[in-house]
């Protein structure tokens, strides 16, 4: 292996520079015994299918360097975002970006997507389908006009919500109409590429494991995502093992007796999330300290900003919901015992939410199986910026042998 690796190295160097010299391969420029030399490491390399690190590998036919790439998509109850990723994790395309509650409230006509009849949900289920056949031919095309050729190795998908094992979603906890259906089979008929789905907090996982700060943990570690919903894995020796720490019970939650999750359970941490954040807050109005003109723009994010402005009643809502997903994380952190848990998402990686969090979860009884140092640093802020598109993009290239736990 170290012979051939050595090939591919030499390889790399020549054929670049021969590349790079219009002409030189058939100009004499190299000499017949450096034309020779060169078809040699060629072939030696494709005999043993030697390649690049980065994802690139030599077409004889073509003349040409190739490059592997898996066109990627991340639904999630907000939004829906489409690009290509390569090997290294890096994406290549402009990310496209939909509204994924829009899309579905369109294509029914409703306000609100609650109660919606089986008709309702398969017009909001395939509207969604549509604009993502849309966007991924869009990113194929796009592909197809990048300056280095490109081998479209699938379509992968991230989805924020349980699966079987072959990929059909269970239910869509955060984005309606997709309860039983074969969602990767569909995209392959639209598209005529090869399609798998992946769960977004698996995604998140591979993304941090080969692409951020998972690298430098050598034992067990959490990826946990705070967005519209709560969720996360964790990889424990080298398995990943889907976590719903979000669905773990919480007594700050079944306090809150009227606002159902998702999963329509009552009393699950993800209810202080951001999907269930301002359900709780106009639940509660009666306590609030200053009225809100525009109730409608009533988010997480707004929330917070009102609870880093000193508002006491969004304090006291900010500090509940660190303290249900604290307590979730703490849960799952004695059932895996991982080295750090690494907090993604919009509201878990927003600087106020993240910092209160950390103060609550270090302030937590600290389990004897963790030292007060393991404990005091175990939160850390996720460092990849788009997880659900690089987690997918690398599980294509694991499952292709680039990458390797």
């Amino acid at each position: 292996m170290g012979v051939w690796a050595a090939t591919g190295r030499t390889i790399v160097q020549e054929y670049r520079r021969v590349l790079a010299t219009p002409g030189a391969l058939y100009s004499g420029q190299i000499g017949i015994a450096g034309r020779a030399k060169l078809a040699a490491y060629k072939t030696a390399a494709l005999a043993t299918a030697w390649l690049y690190p980065e994802g690139r590998k030599i077409d004889l036919r073509r003349q040409a360097i190739i490059e592997d790439v898996a066109i990627v998509w991340d639904l999630g109850g907000t939004n829906l975002r489409v690009s290509a990723v390569n090997a290294s994790g890096e994406i290549i395309t402009e990310i496209l970006k939909a509204d994924t509650e829009g899309i579905q409230k369109r294509a029914t006509r409703k306000d609100k997507l609650e109660d919606l009849t089986a008709v309702e949900l398969a017009d909001a289920r395939d509207a969604v389908v549509a604009e993502m056949t849309r966007m991924i031919l869009k990113v194929k095309d796009a592909v197809g006009h990048r300056e280095i050729p490109v081998n479209i190795l699938n379509i992968a998908g991230s989805f924020a919500g349980p699966l079987t094992e072959k990929g059909t979603v269970i239910k869509g906890p955060n984005v309606v109409g997709f309860e039983n259906y074969d969602l990767a089979q569909t995209l392959m008929r639209n598209t005529s590429i090869p399609s798998f789905i992946i769960n977004d907090a698996v995604a998140g996982a591979r993304s941090e494991e080969f692409y951020g700060l998972g690298k430098s943990v050598t034992g067990n570690f959490g990826w946990v995502t705070i967005s519209t919903g709560f969720g996360g894995t964790f990889r424990v020796g080298k398995s990943l093992v889907g976590v719903e720490v979000g669905h773990l019970p919480s007594d700050i939650a079944l306090g809150v007796a009227d606002v159902e999750c998702g999963c329509t359970l009552f009393g699950c941490a993800e209810v202080f999330a951001g999907k269930g954040l301002p359900l709780i807050a106009l639940k509660e109005r009666t306590q609030w300290t200053h009225p809100i003109v525009d109730e409608s723009n009533l988010h997480a994010r707004a929330i917070i900003n009102m609870a880093n402005g000193g508002d006491p009643y969004f304090s006291q809502l900010v500090l509940r919901s660190a303290t249900a997903i604290a307590s979730a994380i703490r849960t799952a952190a004695i059932i895996q015992r991982p080295k750090k848990v690494f907090v993604s998402g919009s509201m878990g990686k927003n600087a106020v939410f993240f910092k209160k969090l950390q103060a609550v979860f270090t302030a937590l009884p600290r389990p004897m199986m963790f030292s007060e140092s393991e404990w005091q640093t175990m939160l850390v802020m996720a460092e990849v910026a788009e997880p659900g598109l690089a987690g997918a993009g690398a599980e294509t290239f694991r499952r292709a042998g680039y990458l390797a736990a």
